[in-house]
């Protein structure tokens, strides 16, 4: 490919990477003899090239790139087939880095930096948003930031999965595949994974988990171990996005709401349009905790590990409803050991409470009635007054006690002690003991 000349005014000078579907080139453009400057040149390529959905698929993007004029989108000057038939497209040649390289060399970002970052993609989308245009690939791979005096200045890239308003025929077209659901895990709001009818909140969605990476370092729901980024098919349906401030400190309440509901499940919940996110960053930017945003520790501990990111994600997949239904499926497989497990524990420890409260309490025996020899006839041991039991002890509380040195004869005719002994636990009365060894010696 290298050498190439396309279209017999681009040529080829060296490979920079791959998108979605196709391969980018850095090249230069001639007129003739002369040299006019370096432009990409984006190729579809393999087997997306003999695919007439994915041709279709690659133009949309050129034209829908070229429709736009934010600054903050790249250019697209041209598109067409190759003399081969090839189908290409040239854009401006950016230099710079995307957010995924920045957030994976640096780790997370000031919150005003990414505020700021926010504020351009919202006020880009708005424009696409307002010509019916959707990217449904928001990510911080797609997303060039380039170094200016003023800061970041940032380029949405890749718009080759964008929905783009399109001619009946093209809609008929559409419908037969409506059940294929293109993007990226992570980024895709529920409605976009289940196939739903979709609007511009969908990107809303996209660019909250965007924001939340970009500030705390890391996915606003975690993989579990053992996870990969299909896992998101089913966490985004299922599992409520953790907030700013569970992971970072003195985060203002409004910017936690903000990011909070752009990252709705429902598309209702969210904010309606990018032009009320773009008014509520703004508004974020002049609170003053964040015009003179403090050293927070846990964001230096956080800066210093990005391991969570230093994987790379894979493009866009395409997801069928199968795909969709195994992956909640196994989501709940997952889950239906994990609860059983854990009603399990909560009951057995409800009970263990609930015994401890209701059954009587525990009492060791006093060594004074603690059982010896059975004593002769005729010959009773006294108990003494310090070791009598609870039970006796109360029921002669008003009498005076016996004397140590006379001790009360074995009488068995007290009914009252008797009574009064009958409630206590077997051998635990003196009194009891003394009764059974006159039986026995007469």
């Amino acid at each position: 490919m290298v050498g190439r000349l396309v279209a017999g005014k681009y040529r080829i000078e060296s490979r920079l990477g791959a998108g979605g579907m196709g391969a980018i080139f850095r090249a230069t453009q001639r007129y003739g003899e002369q040299d006019l400057g370096p432009v990409v040149v984006k190729f579809l390529i393999g087997e997306h090239a003999q695919d007439p959905e994915r041709r279709a698929r690659f133009v949309k993007e050129a034209r829908a790139a070229r429709e736009l004029r934010s600054p903050h989108v790249v250019k697209v000057f041209d598109f067409g087939e190759d003399e081969d038939g090839t189908p290409y497209l040239v854009m401006e040649l950016l230099e710079g880095k995307s957010l995924f390289a920045v957030l994976q060399e640096g780790g997370p970002l000031p919150v005003q930096r990414a505020l700021r970052i926010g504020m351009q993609v919202a006020e880009a989308m708005m424009e696409c948003h307002e010509r019916g245009i959707l990217h449904r690939d928001l990510k911080p791979d797609n997303l060039l930031l380039l170094g200016s005096r003023a800061g970041d200045f940032v380029k949405i890239v890749d718009f080759g999965i964008a929905r783009v308003p399109v001619g009946p025929a093209v809609q008929q077209a559409q419908s037969a595949v409506s059940s294929v659901v293109i993007g990226t895990p992570r980024y895709m709001a529920p409605e976009q994974i289940t196939g739903q009818p979709i609007d511009g909140r969908m990107d809303i969605f996209a660019l909250g988990v965007i924001l939340f990476e970009a500030m705390c370092g890391c996915p606003p729901i975690p993989l579990r171990e053992g996870d990969n980024e299909m896992a998101y098919v089913a966490l985004n349906l299922s599992e409520r996005p953790r907030k700013v401030s569970d992971l970072l400190m003195g985060v203002p309440p409004e910017l936690d709401a903000l990011i909070d509901r752009m990252m709705a499940k429902r598309p209702e919940d969210r904010p309606r349009t990018m032009a009320e996110v773009l008014v509520a960053l703004e508004q974020l930017m002049q609170l003053p905790q964040l015009r003179h945003e403090p050293q927070d520790p846990e964001r230096e501990a956080l800066r210093q590990s990005a391991a969570h990111l230093l994987v790379p994600r894979p493009g866009p997949v395409t997801l069928t409803p199968a795909q969709v239904r195994r992956s909640l499926m196994a989501l709940m497989g997952r889950r239906r050991y994990l609860v059983p497990a854990l009603v399990g524990a909560v009951v057995g420890l409800a009970l263990l409470v609930g015994w401890l409260l209701t059954s009587p309490r525990l009492e060791l025996p006093s060594p004074q009635a603690t059982p010896g020899p059975i004593p002769a006839a005729g010959s009773t041991a006294a108990p003494a007054a310090s070791g009598a039991p609870p039970a006796q002890a109360g029921m002669h509380a008003n009498q005076p006690p016996p004397p140590a040195a006379s001790p009360p004869a074995p009488t068995p005719g007290l009914p009252s002690v008797g009574r009064g002994q009958a409630r206590m636990r077997p051998g635990a009365s003196p009194a009891g003991r003394v009764s059974s060894a006159a039986r026995r010696d007469r």
